[in-house]
Parts: C-alpha cells; structure tokens; sequence
C-alpha cells in the first residue's frame, strides 16, 4: 500500500537480485521515473474461488558500470556483472533477446515478453526513457 511502482520495482529487484558486492560504486542503474507500460491478466472464477486480475507493470533500468568496459555499437556493457538469485527468485542470470525468442516459443516465460523488451529498446533509442539519478544496487 501507498507504495509508488517504481519503489516497489528497485524494491523487488533488490529482493530478488544479488549484484555483486561494489563499495567502488562501479556499478549503478538508473531508472526511468515510472512504469513504461503495463499489462494485464485476468483469471476466472473456478469451483468458488474468486478470480484475479493481475496488472503488470515494465519498469526500465540503465545498467551502468565502469568507464573503461567494453561496449557494443549501442553503448551497452558487453559484460554485465554477475548476478545471482536471492529471496524467493529460483534463478537469476542475464539472456540475450534470441535465448528470450526461444523461452518465449516453449512458453517458458511470459507471453509477449520479448515484445515488451523490443519496445523499451524501440523507446530508449529515440530518447523516450530518459533515467533518473542513478540508484546503486543494495548487495
């Protein structure tokens, strides 16, 4: 309750997500101010039990590490850190969007993930997800 999305993102991943420890403050993201899209899912009623309605909110986050590693013609890090699973995430690790593709065909993520991915590329491109003051990740 009371809660803005984007505090409850940084809040999750934090939970979720270990970043490898960086008193050097190498390693930063920075978030766009709020929520860049939404989704929706709507379960029914079934043998007495109230259905949900789930509402989905995409945050976006910059990666940011060091000066002097490598970069891809984006700018993007070619090397992210490592992460690691905490508090109830089974797994953490990075995928490329091709390993998304495949996830996505077995139905081993959610439906229309990569399109969420691919639009918060498309937005960030043109300059449409402009981040905040950087937040260093908790470890």
């Amino acid at each position: 309750m009371n809660e803005p999305t984007i505090v409850a993102a940084q809040r999750e991943l934090a939970e979720e997500v270990k970043f490898p420890d960086d008193s050097s403050g190498q390693i930063q993201l920075a978030w766009y101010s709020g929520a860049f899209c939404t989704s929706d899912y709507i379960t029914e009623e079934k043998e007495g039990k109230q259905g949900y309605h789930y509402v989905i909110a995409q945050c976006f986050a910059e990666l940011t590490m060091g000066v002097d590693d490598e970069k891809d013609s984006y700018g993007a890090i070619s090397t992210p850190p490592t992460v690691e699973a905490a508090d109830d995430a089974q797994a953490a690790k990075w995928f490329t969007l091709d390993e998304l593709r495949v996830a996505e065909a077995n139905r081993e993520t959610s439906a229309n993930l990569v399109k969420v991915i691919e639009r918060a590329e498309a937005l960030y491109q043109v300059g449409m997800l402009p981040t905040a003051l950087p937040v260093t990740p908790p470890v």
